[in-house]
This record gives structure tokens, sequence and C-alpha cells, in this order.
């Protein structure tokens, strides 16, 4: 079950957090039968940046991923909590790609946020070319999967974006714009000079 301080961390009793760190005896890395969880993924999961920055003052690492191969940082961007993203980006190890699992740049284009996947993109570290355990890449294939034209225009900004990915179809991002009919996306790609053109996805079709 749930221990104890991570259900004080997904309630938000940020008082009860910081007297249960101080007992020697509580272990703030233990993690829960429930979601095999920590109490950070708890608290940024449920929005409560004061006990996440609580829990990493205290050594609790940003890292430790779930049962479903996701960190804190995954289910902050999942939900929306943009002041969250603060809290953990500051933090140096935070870990910002996975490549077992979905990143939060998966998670900021699923969600359509572009606020968030901004903030994502300015961070020196990232990597914007990860690969998701379904051959997806969020920089730009899955945006246009997900059919946003503003997220293909903030991905192909991104110097280090690899414009021709391929998704387990062997699809494009170009590919899949022209099949989703995003008129709008087209433009974009062709404009940038990373694009090959001509790539044909595993049908041995081409684009045009």
């Amino acid at each position: 079950g749930r221990t104890p301080i991570a259900c004080a961390a997904s309630r938000g009793h940020a008082h009860v957090v910081r007297l249960l760190l101080e007992d020697e005896r509580v272990l703030p890395n233990l993690i829960d039968g429930e979601g095999r969880s920590t109490p950070m993924h708890s608290a940024a999961s449920a929005g409560h940046p004061d006990i996440v920055q609580d829990l990493l003052d205290s050594g609790l690492t940003p890292n430790y991923l779930d049962k479903e191969g996701r960190t804190p940082l995954f289910w902050a961007v999942r939900h929306f909590h943009q002041d969250m993203l603060w809290t953990l980006l500051t933090h140096p190890d935070v870990n910002l790609s996975r490549s077992d699992s979905r990143t939060p740049l998966h998670a900021a284009v699923v969600a359509k946020h572009e606020p968030i996947l901004k903030l994502l993109l300015e961070r020196q570290s990232i990597t914007p070319n990860p690969v998701d355990e379904l051959g997806e890449t969020p920089p730009p294939n899955l945006a246009a999967t997900v059919g946003s034209v503003p997220l293909i225009q903030q991905l192909l900004a991104h110097k280090d974006t690899d414009v021709n990915p391929r998704n387990m179809n062997s699809e494009t991002p170009f590919y899949t714009a022209i099949m989703r009919y995003l008129e709008e996306a087209v433009p974009h790609l062709l404009q940038d000079k990373r694009l090959d053109i001509n790539l044909p996805a595993r049908q041995s079709s081409w684009p045009l």
C-alpha cells in the first residue's frame, strides 16, 4: 500500500511531510507497493511544488521511475503543473529523457501544451529526439500525429531536432502531415532545409 509520507505528499500536507522528513526512521526514498512510486511522484502528480522542493532538499532523487517507467517530471508535465516544472527543472540531476519510456517531451506534445514544451526545449540538456517504446518521436513526428501545427513549429525551431525521424511504420513527420491533411504544417516542413522530402513509408509510397 501507500506509505504515510506518500499519502501526506499527495494530499498537500506540507507540514506533515516536513515532520516526517525530520524523523530519521522515515525512509523518503521508499517506493510504495501501490504504484511502485515515491512520495515525489505523488506530490508532482497532485501539484505540490513546495513538497517536491522539501523532498529534493532531503536528498530524494527526482529520477526514480514508477511502475510505468515515469519520473516525477513526467507527471508534472502530464497534469499541466507548470509551476512544478521550475522546481524540478532547476535541479541539476533531473533526467529529462529516458530511452525506455515516454519522456516529459512526449507528455507535453501529446497534451498539446505549448508553454510547457517551450520550457522543456529551452533546457540546454534536453534531448529533442527521444524515441518512446512505440517508436514515436516528439520532434516533430508525434506533433504531426496529434495534428498540432504550433507544436511542429516549436520543435522545428530547435537546432538539434531531427526533421526526418521515422516511427514504427517508417513514416516521417512530412509523410504523416500529408496523410493527415495538415495543410498548414506542410509549408513549415517544406521550408526546413533539413527535410528529406522523398523518404517513403514502409509501404514504399512517397509523400509526393
